[in-house]
């Protein structure tokens, strides 16, 4: 297969070559691999099914992703509700619900900065704002989280 415009997308940090392949199957389908991510679509497929099917996988593994990071927490910390979002500018939100919302797009991120931003804002459901109590909350998860807070700054949403 080929890769279509020279496609790349960012996964955890890591950049996979995009692969659309036509297939005789009316179902779409991601699979990822060690190097290489590709998109199965039906015959006469429109763009923004293959596209939608697309943003379908990223939600479906940052809730994975993210519900793996949060098991490792006490209750506490547990969300109501973990959902997710298409934001345009932020990676994350908590309100008093105790529900946390995470930024679709924040799976292209390396590992490390996607633990950041669900520890922020687990810490979000023991104490709303940016706090001392909020910072030793966040330091207890993450002891590191000042030089992740300084790296997550550079990467930036792009939305069109």
């Amino acid at each position: 297969p080929e890769s279509l415009d020279d496609s790349i997308i960012r996964y955890k940090g890591q950049e996979y070559a995009v692969y659309y392949i036509e297939s005789n199957s009316r179902r779409y389908r991601c699979q990822l691999t060690d190097d290489s991510f590709y998109i199965y679509y039906p015959t006469q497929a429109k763009i923004e099914n293959i596209m939608r099917k697309f943003k379908e996988f990223y939600k479906e593994n940052l809730v994975e992703t993210a519900s793996n990071i949060l098991s490792k927490l006490s209750k506490k910390f547990q969300p109501n509700e973990l959902k997710i979002r298409d934001y345009k500018v932020k990676w994350g939100s908590a309100n008093s619900r105790k529900d946390i919302y995470l930024n679709t797009y924040l799976l292209m991120l390396p590992f490390e900065l996607i633990e950041y931003v669900v520890f922020h804002e687990a810490c979000h459901l023991v104490e709303m704002s940016h706090s001392p109590k909020f910072k030793q909350l966040l330091f207890s998860l993450s002891p590191n989280y000042s030089k992740l807070k300084r790296e997550l700054k550079n990467y930036t949403l792009r939305t069109k």
